[in-house]
């Protein structure tokens, strides 16, 4: 690996500890100097890691390289790199800044620490370490390999691993793909806490002063979505953000409008603050944000409904129509979305879930459709669920006027509305026959006595000449359920069938006699 990779190392290790929080793990791999500046790779490559709450001794180091082959042969404290370490002091500028070689080979809690890969060829001209401002500690492979121990060509993963004592309770290992580094000279990978890889390059400058430049973004829609901060830093990482809308790293426009001030913040182990300060427009967008849809969410089967989305300058369905409103008929549970953009390009999106809801089923059995055209009015019974609307030729207030509706073909239509405000409707066709000369004529009837009943009543047909010898006796209730049903011989319900159902609730229901010939409704409340 190239000299100045470690430079790069070096730089990305200190400026990334800035604000950051100490380590609760043994220790932790920060970073990797895979690709330097030096051409003697195996005594210039770096790595960076930070200890945890407690000492580590570097006697009981041990490293699997990633180069497999490549062997560990211990951290070397000697008067040459006594040397080294007093020439890079020397060069330090700033009065907070020095590098360290641990006392005794004892790095201490929290210590950040760099490993050089071997001393007997390290390049002190490589790189300049004049900016550091904060203690560093420094341990050196006892090593004469020139060879790389990092792949920086080539496909699939490497594995990084070190381990202080025996057994896995102290070691940490990362993973990266060479494939991946960035450009060639200087290429460096930095890992997370949870090992995720990140790639940079940072070329040959080891330790820069901190820069809190970042980059304002191009202007933002009111309501936009909150952006990341750190994405637009330029300058070195790790810093604080403060202003309107700025929480944490993230800043959100919701609420804002006109030039707002943000400020990016360094503060460095030594020496005073430093900070960029730019003002980020925010346009008012003129929108609801997020966009609102006003319309049905739950509709009958069958039917439609308008869905308005809020005031826009544009607008795109997730059906295909450009327009404010649209007028839908799903036949399933749907999903509508619309985006909407403003005169200045800024959009916000919505979406409306509507729930188809089954419409009733809905029967009428009426108990009797021919009438003579001068027969008394009579209410009409039959309709399931109980609770609908009866209309037609002759219908008033829920009775059927023979005389009203005249001689001939009449259908009286049945209407139930349920809860969620749907409706079905079915017809049963009533005929009035001019009946000259008779003044009524006798027809089957249906008899219930008494009605209301309390645990029982006399069910019986009277005035029915067929010769049926089996009818069906069968009790609904409102909703048009089943609560009794029995088979009854035609001489029974000639003279009455007493129902007796004593834990009968109390209700309206319908009770229906039928055969294949003959069908006729009552109905009865208990």
């Amino acid at each position: 690996m190239k000299l100045d990779t470690l430079v790069i190392s070096i730089f990305t290790f200190l400026l990334t500890q800035i604000g950051n929080s100490q380590i609760v793990s043994c220790f932790e791999i920060e970073s990797i100097l895979v690709n330097g500046c030096n051409f003697l790779e195996g005594q210039n490559e770096m790595v960076r890691f930070t200890v945890g709450p407690d000492a580590l001794n570097t006697s009981n180091l041990n490293v699997s390289w990633a180069v497999v082959g490549n062997t560990w042969t211990g951290v070397c404290q000697n008067p040459s790199t006594g040397s080294i370490v007093a020439q890079l002091n020397a060069t330090i500028t700033n009065s907070c800044g020095q590098i360290l070689e641990p006392s005794g080979g004892v790095l201490p809690e929290n210590a950040k620490v760099i490993l050089v890969s071997g001393y007997t060829g390290f390049s002190l001209s490589s790189y300049s370490f004049a900016n550091l401002a904060e203690t560093m500690y420094i341990i050196f492979h006892c090593s004469t390999n020139t060879t790389g121990n990092f792949a920086n060509a080539g496909s699939g993963s490497r594995n990084f691993s070190m381990t202080f004592g025996t057994g896995s309770a102290c070691s940490d290992t990362v993973t990266y793909s060479p494939s991946s580094l960035i450009n060639f000279i200087g290429a460096s990978v930095n890992f997370t806490p949870s090992g995720t890889a990140s790639y940079v390059n940072y070329g040959c400058t080891l330790f820069p002063a901190y820069d809190p430049s970042w980059t304002v973004p191009s202007p933002l829609c009111s309501g936009a979505a909150i952006i990341d901060l750190n994405t637009l830093i330029s300058g070195t990482i790790g810093g604080t953000w403060s202003g309107p809308g700025v929480t944490g790293n993230t800043f959100s426009t919701v609420g804002l409008s006109g030039n707002q001030y943000i400020t990016y913040t360094l503060t460095p182990t030594c020496g005073s603050p430093i900070s960029q300060t730019h003002s980020v427009s925010v346009i008012d967008t003129g929108i609801e944000n997020p966009v609102s849809i006003i319309g049905d969410s739950i509709i009958c089967s069958g039917s439609s409904t308008i869905l308005q989305a809020s005031e826009g300058a544009s607008y795109s369905w997730n059906t295909g129509e450009t327009t404010s409103s649209i007028e839908v008929s799903p036949v399933t549970n749907s999903t509508y979305s619309v985006l909407v953009i403003d005169t200045n390009g800024c959009s916000s999106s919505a979406s409306q879930n509507i729930t188809i809801t089954p419409n009733p089923s809905v029967s009428f059995l009426p108990d009797n459709t021919a009438f003579c055209n001068n027969s008394a009015s009579v209410d009409l019974i039959g309709g399931i669920p109980i609770g609908g609307v009866y209309s037609g030729a002759g219908v008033s207030n829920g009775s059927f006027n023979p005389v009203s509706a005249g001689s001939g073909l009449h259908p009286i239509t049945y209407t139930y509305t349920d809860t969620n405000g749907c409706n079905n409707s079915t017809s049963a066709v009533f005929e009035v026959a001019v009946c000259t000369g008779v003044e009524t004529f006798a027809q089957p009837e249906l008899e219930v006595r008494p009605n209301p009943m309390e645990s029982s009543t006399l069910v019986s047909l009277k005035n029915y000449v067929g010769s049926d010898s089996q009818f069906n006796l069968l009790l609904m209730d409102a909703t048009g359920r089943k609560v009794f049903e029995k088979r009854i011989s035609a001489d029974v319900i000639r003279e009455g069938y007493l129902l007796q159902i004593p834990d009968l609730a109390s209700g309206t229901y319908l009770l229906m006699l039928n055969n294949s010939n003959y069908t006729t409704v009552k109905r009865l409340v208990k």
